[in-house]
C-alpha cells in the first residue's frame, strides 16, 4: 500500500501498532481528503473567470474550442467518477461543469 513520508518516518510506521485494516482505512481517508482538496482548488480556479465573464459580458479572449473541449472533458471525468462511485470526483466535476457551462454559454451568446 501507499507510503507517505513524514518527518521522522512513514504513515505505516506512525500507525504500525494498528491492525492492517485500520491502517488501510486511514490511508483511504487521507486519499479521499487529498481528492477533495484537489477538487476544491481546481474547481475554484474557474470561479473568477466565470464571474468576470458573467459581469463584463466579454469573452473575446476565451477560445470557443477550449470552452467546448473543457466541457466535454469534465463531462467524461464526471461519468468516470459516477462509474467509480468516487464522491470527490463527482462533486468537483459537477461544480466545475456548471462553471464551464456558464463560460461556454456566455462565449456563444456574447460573441
Amino acid at each position: 500500500y501507499l507510503h507517505v513520508r513524514l518527518k521522522g518516518g512513514t504513515i505505516s510506521r506512525l500507525f504500525g501498532f494498528l491492525p492492517k485494516t485500520v491502517r488501510d482505512r486511514i490511508m483511504m481517508l487521507q486519499t479521499e481528503h487529498l481528492g477533495y482538496a484537489a477538487g476544491i482548488i481546481t474547481t475554484l480556479a474557474f470561479l473568477p473567470q466565470a464571474i468576470r465573464i458573467f459581469r463584463t459580458r466579454q469573452t473575446r479572449d476565451i477560445s470557443l474550442l477550449w470552452a467546448f473541449a473543457m466541457n466535454l472533458g469534465i463531462i467524461l471525468w464526471l461519468l468516470y467518477g459516477i462509474v467509480k462511485n468516487d464522491l470527490p470526483i463527482i462533486t468537483a466535476n459537477s461544480i466545475t461543469l456548471v462553471l464551464l457551462m456558464i463560460i461556454l454559454y456566455c462565449k456563444v451568446r456574447y460573441k
